[in-house]
């Protein structure tokens, strides 16, 4: 295994976050084990079980620890740098997210799909004033090969019911008078 997946993998990131999670106490950020696994959101069973690696840390407790005791997260995530919190004068840039240029569809791969929308359905209208959904692109492709393969698993079913039913009518026929008593 190649030293970069070794530092990036689950194992090595649950370690780390665990060595984190250790400095927060050890450096009396908070009062008790119990008080911290609170603040993250956790069960103290379950934040025991995360502290002795018989668990691994979640990325949501990931980011609780980065974002309320100021660890570092390219630490934390990537293992780059060589301590565990941020250096004291390290500001986060506040979130600027320009949602109108948010593309919020759906595609299947680098090029663009064709179309507006793979389906068109009305959120606010209820649902005795939705029509059939115009479906078109991929979403086309998929709802026809849906169609087949239920066609496909409602003819088996029925070849399995009549198979059933000759397999009981054939062991019904059965005659017991002619077997021989061994006695």
């Amino acid at each position: 295994m190649e030293l970069y997946e070794r530092i990036i993998s689950k194992d090595e990131i649950n370690s780390r976050a665990v060595q984190a999670l250790l400095a927060i106490i050890a450096n009396n950020l908070v009062a008790t084990k119990t008080d911290l696994a609170e603040c993250l959101g956790a069960k103290p069973a379950k934040f025991s079980e995360i502290l002795n690696y018989r668990m691994k840390v979640g990325i949501d407790m990931v980011a609780k620890i980065c974002d309320f005791y100021n660890v570092d997260p390219n630490w934390v995530l990537m293992g780059r740098g060589n301590h565990i919190f941020r250096d004291p004068g390290y500001k986060p840039e506040p979130y600027n997210i320009d949602f109108d240029a948010i593309d919020r569809r759906y595609h299947t791969s680098k090029e663009q799909i064709e179309g507006d929308r793979l389906v068109m359905v009305p959120v606010n209208t209820p649902k005795a004033e939705i029509s059939e959904p115009e479906i078109s692109g991929m979403a086309a492709i998929f709802y026809n090969k849906t169609l087949e393969q239920a066609e496909e698993i409602g003819q088996l079913k029925a070849r399995i019911r009549s198979l059933e039913q000759r397999l009981e009518k054939t062991a019904g026929d059965v005659s017991t008078g002619d077997t021989a008593n061994v006695g």
